[in-house]
């Protein structure tokens, strides 16, 4: 990789030149067909905190009472869990089509 770096005497514009070479081609035919399936299942780990914390706080900001807070904590989990089914859903279809 060789980088090149030029400018005038005033420094008032600067041109980056980035080169470098592939060792090895890369095959067409070891692309994965759909990308979205190929993501690790221990990425949603971290769906899980992050619902829980998003409803508490969401439902801790509306009510003072702990049985109200959970009972919208519950709904806003619902509400997150399935908008985030639906765009999966789309995205799924979408990368089918294409």
């Amino acid at each position: 990789m060789q980088i090149e770096i030029r400018g005038n005497e005033n420094f008032q514009f600067t041109i980056l030149i980035l080169t470098f070479s592939i060792d090895h081609p890369v095959s067409l035919l070891s692309i994965d067909p759909h990308p979205m399936l190929s993501v690790s299942p221990t990425y949603l780990l971290y769906y899980i905190p992050l619902l829980i914390a998003i409803s508490m706080v969401f439902g801790a900001t509306r009510h003072e009472d702990t049985g109200l807070v959970l009972k919208h904590a519950w709904e806003t989990a619902r509400w997150i869990t399935l908008f985030m089914v639906i765009i999966f859903g789309v995205l799924l279809a979408v990368d089918w089509f294409i």
